[in-house]
């Protein structure tokens, strides 16, 4: 089978993506140029891809990774898992093969699951592989055993120090555990008793209903003398405790060890009968209706960018010295890009970033591209984010093509350079520099959408930096020019239209993952989200791309590592809001100011007010 499972990767997977090699950018040639060399981390924002070639080759290569890798991190392998299950539902020929060779790293995630939390995640995840017809015996035997390995630990530390919250979470993991076919009756039924004997001695049960001296039976709950009894006692049960502890403790077996007879007797006592709980269910708001495209209104538009003319400045093409090669280079049917860096004679650098546009493009996105440079270079200084625009000129080429081209300030750094120096010579990036550049970006950002710019595409890629440290914001090819509440994005797959996988807030990473030309969002909480993930791996130097894929645990997680960052308090609890999953309750850039040491400076209130 693993012969089998090899070919399909790295024979029949590998040829359809080779036969897409011209279209790919350079970016994703990687999997083909050094497949071997990618971790499980750099290769899901390829798993996410809208290309199923690319997809499935990428899941191919993470299946053969994680099988000889240790499971570092449970939040970032139940991630992986869900990835390879749907890697199974893409490909159910070679489902056997995939799962024989997954098991591997299944029974180390189960090893590395020493929790109540972790094992219940575990067996979701192994009933969502059985749902496939997938044969996972030795995982569920492992886990079996590991469950009740648990339960019987917890029940020895619950009997040794009571904790109602103990007792309570460990109910909640048996019955998870029950539900998945998991034989827990023997361990549910200890904790059950442990609850009983606690209550018991609390509030001294047995004194309420005592057998009769001559029968040796209780009184029946309707026997009026019992009744009675009842009522001259002053009985002093905490009914509301009570019935916390045992709804959740009802969730286990617990017909054993007279604990069916005592809950009786406590419910005859408090005189009601206690509910088991139930999972809670969240009332979700309605689904969002997708409009399509063609039938798509604009959205309502509550200011438009102001007209403005580029000041003057003293930047002459004619003195620059381009260099041979492009930096940057992009092709499809519709248009080419090309950006090419150049320098003046006082040694600043220059980027002329040239459109090849063919017949069939809408010429509008370089043109809106053009106002957004303008507004932010009239507004450009050394201290703040924003570049200097020099100008542009359009010039026909042929009859079908039309090239413009852009000029602008340019630096030999961007961000993500600096992240990759400082990760290759093991040292992190001061906090003092750190918390400069976020205030700095989070200023900018908050003024551009005081304007109405959205720029959709924010990564350490697309920041620059200056020798001191300062920051320049570049790349508005696919910035919005309209300032609204919610819109709808348009992703076309070969347009300018789109974000960057791995850097996308939740919201708009599921509508492209799922080749959804249309989807509801508010794009400026989801510039928040993306400079949430640019600035954690700026302090963190760690990859971010499977932070804005939605899961259920996905918040849990990111709060984990947001609390494990070496940072101020306050930036940890910034960054918590700005990568809150959902955009509903995550915060604006404009709150976003006075979360901030300074906030009370003269700039931040300016863009708050």
């Amino acid at each position: 089978m693993s012969i089998d499972l090899y070919q399909m990767v790295y024979c029949e997977l590998k040829e359809r993506l080779i036969k897409k090699e011209n279209y790919l950018s350079d970016h994703q040639k990687v999997l083909l140029e050094r497949p071997n060399s990618l971790e499980a981390s750099q290769l899901v924002e390829f798993c996410l891809l809208p290309d199923p070639d690319i997809q499935r080759y990428a899941m191919g290569l993470m299946l053969f990774h994680l099988s000889n890798a240790p499971v570092l991190n449970l939040e970032e392998a139940l991630f992986y898992h869900d990835i390879m299950v749907k890697f199974i539902g893409e490909l159910p020929e070679y489902k056997a093969s995939i799962i024989a060779k997954y098991n591997s790293y299944l029974l180390n995630i189960i090893a590395n699951s020493n929790t109540g939390e972790f094992l219940m995640k575990c067996t979701k995840k192994i009933t969502e592989l059985e749902n496939l017809q997938c044969n996972v015996e030795v995982p569920k035997t492992f886990l079996k055993s590991k469950f009740t390995s648990f339960a019987f630990s917890q029940a020895n530390k619950i009997q040794s120090d009571f904790s109602s919250e103990d007792i309570k979470s460990t109910a909640i993991a048996i019955q998870s555990g029950q539900k998945s076919g998991i034989d827990l009756e023997i361990v549910g039924n200890i904790i059950f008793s442990i609850g009983c004997d606690h209550v018991q001695k609390k509030y001294d049960i047995n004194r309420y209903n005592q057998p009769n001296k001559k029968s040796g039976v209780c009184k029946d709950i309707d026997d009026p003398e019992y009744q009675k009894a009842l009522k001259e006692n002053d009985i002093s049960i905490d009914v509301e405790e009570v019935k916390d502890l045992f709804g959740d403790l009802k969730r286990i077996p617990y017909k054993g060890f007279n604990n069916h007879e005592f809950l009786e007797t406590l419910e005859n006592i408090i005189q009601t009968e206690i509910p088991e709980k139930t999972d809670l269910k969240i009332n979700l708001p309605p689904p969002v209706e997708i409009i399509p495209l063609e039938t798509q209104t604009k959205p309502k538009v509550k200011k438009i960018l102001p007209e403005e003319t580029l000041k003057v400045s003293d930047f002459n093409k004619v003195n620059v010295i381009w260099k041979a090669r492009p930096s940057y280079s992009r092709a499809n049917e519709q248009f080419k890009i090309q950006v090419v860096i150049g320098e003046l004679p006082n040694k600043e650098l220059v980027a002329k970033k040239t459109y090849s546009l063919y017949d069939n493009y809408n010429i509008e996105n370089v043109e809106n591209e053009i106002k957004i440079l303008t507004i932010l270079s009239n507004r450009a200084a050394s201290e703040n984010s924003f570049l200097k625009f020099y100008g542009a000129e359009r010039e026909s080429v042929n009859e079908t093509e039309t090239n413009v081209t852009l000029y602008m300030e340019a630096h030999s750094s961007s961000l993500i350079d600096k992240i990759t120096e400082y990760k290759k010579k093991g040292e992190m990036i001061s906090k003092e520099i750190t918390e400069s550049i976020f205030a700095k970006l989070v200023l900018a950002f908050a003024e551009m959408q005081s304007i109405g710019i959205y720029h959709r595409d924010i990564k350490p890629h697309n920041i620059l930096v200056t020798n001191d440290w300062n920051v320049k914001i570049i790349d508005f090819s696919v910035s919005d020019k309209l300032k609204h509440d919610d819109c709808y994005t348009t992703m076309t797959g070969v347009s300018l239209i789109q974000g960057t996988h791995g850097y996308m807030a939740p919201e708009v990473e599921e509508h492209y993952t799922k080749q959804e030309k249309s989807g509801f969002f508010r794009p400026g909480r989801a510039d928040v989200f993306s400079l949430g993930l640019t600035i954690f791996q700026m302090i963190s130097l760690k990859d971010t791309h499977a932070l804005n894929f939605k899961c259920p645990e996905q918040y849990d997680r990111i709060k984990s590592l947001i609390k494990n960052l070496n940072a101020e308090e306050w930036v940890k609890i910034l960054l918590t809001e700005m990568l809150n999953p959902d955009y509903h309750q995550r915060i604006s850039f404009k709150k976003c100011l006075s979360k901030f040491p300074n906030s009370e400076d003269a700039a931040y209130k300016t863009i708050r007010n």
